[in-house]
């Protein structure tokens, strides 16, 4: 069994959003809603496509509205509270390309998430497997 990518983990994590924390999970959808994000961290690409109501994860194809690249590491250290989101957008742990208004709302989605995913009772778990694999 290979261990968790950072899609895997991501999905994980919002579909437990999606049932532990519904409010922040509507929340980010529709602010996110009818655009595309594409992710770049680890050896696999993914792209994020959203609703006003769902996320669902698909293939990179050129269409996205906007492309971020951050690490494992990152995604760890802002989960932990290590590092904050405008930190990591500083120092270019967090590189988000895209228009402003796209951006911003990348911004706005990435704070609701990272404030919903703390609260779920099975992050814990879903972190420790994540870290593990990163780790390695």
């Amino acid at each position: 069994m290979r261990p968790p990518s950072l899609r895997d983990f991501l999905e994980s994590s919002l579909t437990t959003l999606a049932g532990a924390a519904p409010d922040s999970y509507a929340r980010v959808c529709s602010t996110l809603a009818g655009r595309r994000i594409s992710v770049e961290g680890d050896d696999r690409p993914f792209a994020v496509q959203f609703s006003s109501t769902a996320a669902w994860f698909v293939e990179v194809d050129g269409q996205q509205h906007v492309v971020t690249r951050l690490e494992p590491s990152t995604v760890l250290a802002l989960l932990d509270g290590d590092l904050r989101l405008e930190d990591a957008l500083r120092n270019d742990l967090l590189v988000v390309r895209g228009s402003v208004r796209y951006a911003a709302d990348v911004f706005d989605a990435l704070m609701i998430y990272l404030r919903g995913a703390i609260r779920c009772p099975s992050s814990p778990s879903l972190l420790a497997q994540f870290r593990a694999s990163v780790i390695q």
